[in-house]
């Protein structure tokens, strides 16, 4: 599972009601966008390993694949340039089109997802986000383990041991 910006938003996604910020984009195969891949607490997750790597275009499969290699401070920036690049059109029109109607999304999609977290876990997250790049991604380990303790409340913890298993599912199929 590609996160976006950093691991501190990948730790979000861990725990925040159940929705995870994809930044993928669908190929111009692809019948429809996909713009959410992370299963409710009452669904099995909706898609199979790989499957929204497969429906990417190469280019933009590759550079997503690439920021695994980064250091978590670098990450940032490269993201950055993915979507500028997917927003000029460098991944094809279904994938500028996609990028174009996530972007014009993202505030409110990011407030909405916001007001669903614990408070806890928001004042976690904005600490989090002020650490220096290179602490987040401990920092991000320990907030998904508070989490999958129960820390952040049920709905955080059903949510992170579904992603969890999740994770391991699609790693042993690797």
């Amino acid at each position: 599972m590609l996160l976006t910006n950093t691991l501190a938003a990948g730790a979000a996604g861990l725990v925040a009601a159940g929705l995870t910020v994809a930044t993928m984009v669908p190929s111009s195969t692809a019948t429809e966008p996909v713009t959410d891949v992370t299963p409710t607490a009452t669904q099995a997750p909706a898609l199979a390993c790989g499957a929204v790597r497969d429906r990417l275009p190469d280019a933009l499969a590759e550079d997503l694949e690439a920021l695994r290699d980064l250091e978590p401070g670098e990450r940032r920036g490269a993201l950055r340039e993915i979507r500028r690049t997917a927003l000029d059109g460098g991944y094809g029109e279904r994938a500028r089109l996609v990028a174009e109607r996530r972007h014009e999304e993202r505030g409110a999609h990011r407030a909405r997802l916001r007001e669903q977290l614990p408070v806890e876990l928001r004042e976690d997250l904005r600490e989090l986000r002020s650490l220096p790049a290179e602490e987040r991604a401990e920092a991000a380990r320990g907030l998904a383990e508070r989490a999958r303790a129960g820390e952040y409340g049920p709905r955080a913890q059903e949510v992170a041991a579904r992603i969890e298993e999740r994770r391991a599912i699609c790693t042993a199929q690797d």
